[in-house]
C-alpha cells in the first residue's frame, strides 16, 4: 500500500496538478505526425546553448515589378518569428584552443606562439573527450523547438533530486554581430536621422545607402580581453568575407568605426541602429577596391589600434561613408558580408592584432586574432 502511494505521489508531482489543455494533447506531433527534417534539432538537447526568438525577414515577389539597381525593390519583405538557437556540433577541433581559468567556453585559438585568432562569440566548447566547435544561429519553429526540448519522463524524476540545468549551466554569451535596416521610409534624411531600426538577423550582415531610402548598418563585436594586459598593439587589421551582393556608385567609401551599443555581450537591438552608436573612423576602404564573394582585409589607423580593449569588448560599426557623413543617399553602395551565424567558422569576420606587451623592456611582437 505505501508503494502504491508513493507511486501515485510520483506521478502526481511529475505531471503537476493543472488541467491539461486537450488542444495541447491532441494537436500537431502528439498525434505522432513526424518533424520535417529541416526543423530538427541539429543536436541533442543538452547541447543547445542558448536560444531567442527572433524575426525572420520573408521576401515576397511583387507582382507586375520594375527592375532596379536595388534587389529590395523587386519583393515585399515582411517578417515573422521563428527560433534561433547555439549548439554543440560534432565537429571535433585539433586546434590548440585557449580557455580562460575555470571555464568551458572561448573564443580564442592559439595559432602559434603569440599568436592568437579570436572569434566574435564563444566558438569551441570543453567536452569530456576533446574540444568541439559550437555553430550559431541555427534555426527552427517555436513549435517544433518548444516539442524536442520538453522534459522527458526520466528527465523529470532527475529533476526531483537534482540541480536544475540551469543551475548548472555556465553562463554562455551570443556572437552578436549583425545589421539593422532604418525603419522611416518618408526621405534618406529621415531614415539617416531614425533612432531605431529593424535587426536583420540571419547569418550575413548588408551595409548600405541608397536614396530611395535604403540604408543598413552593422555592429560587430569582438571579445578582445584575452589579449595580455597593457599591451601595446602596432597593427590591427579587420577581415570579413564579402558575399556576391555588391553595388558601387562611385564617390562612397565602407568605414569601420567605433560603436556603442546596448550590450556587445548579446545580440544586436533596434536602438543599436542609431547613427549617434557610430563614432571615430577606424579604418575605410573604397567600395572600388572591393572585392566581391572573397576575403577582404581592412587595416586600422593610430585611432583604431589605440581603441582595442585588453579588458573587455572592442566593438565596431561598419557604414557606408555617406551615411556616417549624412551627406544625402545617391545611388546604390552596399556590400554584404557573412556573419558569425554563417555555417563553420572559416568565413566568420575577425580581427588581427598585432601587440607587444607592455613595459620598458618588451621587445617582442605578438600577433592576434580576434573575432571570426
Amino acid at each position: 500500500m505505501t508503494k502504491f502511494i508513493t507511486t501515485i505521489l510520483l506521478l502526481f508531482l511529475l505531471t503537476g496538478c493543472t488541467q491539461i489543455d486537450s488542444n495541447e494533447v491532441w494537436s500537431g506531433w502528439n498525434l505522432g505526425k513526424q518533424i520535417p527534417k529541416h526543423l530538427k534539432l541539429k543536436a541533442p538537447k543538452e547541447k543547445i546553448l542558448k536560444h531567442r526568438i527572433v524575426k525572420q525577414e520573408i521576401k515576397t515577389p511583387i507582382l507586375g515589378g520594375t527592375a532596379t539597381t536595388t534587389e529590395e525593390q523587386l519583393f515585399e519583405v515582411s517578417y515573422i518569428d521563428i527560433v534561433s538557437y547555439d549548439y554543440v556540433s560534432e565537429n571535433k577541433t585539433d586546434r590548440n584552443v585557449y580557455f580562460k581559468d575555470g571555464e568551458k567556453y572561448s573564443e580564442t585559438v592559439i595559432a602559434g606562439k603569440n599568436n592568437f585568432h579570436v572569434f566574435t562569440g564563444d566558438h569551441f566548447s570543453k567536452e569530456t573527450d576533446g574540444v568541439y566547435e559550437i555553430e550559431h544561429g541555427a534555426t527552427t519553429t517555436l513549435e517544433t523547438f518548444k516539442e524536442q526540448t520538453k522534459l522527458s519522463l526520466v528527465d523529470k524524476v532527475k529533476r526531483l533530486f537534482t540541480a536544475h540545468a540551469d543551475e548548472l549551466t555556465p553562463v554562455y554569451s551570443g556572437s552578436g554581430d549583425d545589421s539593422a535596416l532604418g525603419d522611416d521610409t518618408s526621405s534618406w534624411q529621415n531614415q539617416h536621422d531614425d533612432t531605431t531600426g529593424t535587426v536583420r538577423g540571419g547569418d550575413d550582415m548588408i551595409i548600405a545607402s541608397h536614396s530611395n531610402p535604403y540604408i543598413q548598418r552593422a555592429s560587430v563585436p569582438f571579445d578582445t580581453s584575452a589579449l595580455p594586459e597593457g599591451v601595446v598593439v602596432s597593427a590591427v587589421d579587420l577581415v570579413v568575407v564579402a558575399e556576391a551582393y555588391y553595388y558601387d556608385g562611385g564617390g562612397n567609401n565602407l568605414v569601420i568605426t567605433a560603436n556603442t551599443r546596448s550590450n556587445p555581450a548579446s545580440a544586436m537591438i533596434n536602438t543599436d541602429y542609431n547613427i549617434t552608436n557610430f563614432g571615430a573612423e577606424y579604418a575605410s576602404i573604397d567600395l572600388t577596391s572591393w572585392n566581391v564573394s572573397a576575403t577582404n582585409t581592412i587595416s586600422f589607423n593610430a585611432t583604431g589600434k589605440l581603441a582595442i580593449n585588453d579588458d573587455g569588448y572592442t566593438t565596431i560599426g561598419i557604414i557606408i561613408s555617406e551615411d556616417l557623413d549624412n551627406n544625402g543617399g545617391s545611388t546604390l553602395n552596399a556590400v554584404k558580408i557573412t556573419s558569425s551565424d554563417f555555417t563553420g567558422t572559416g568565413s566568420d569576420p575577425y580581427l588581427s592584432i598585432t601587440y607587444s606587451e607592455g613595459g620598458a623592456e618588451a621587445e617582442e611582437d605578438n600577433s592576434q586574432v580576434i573575432g571570426e
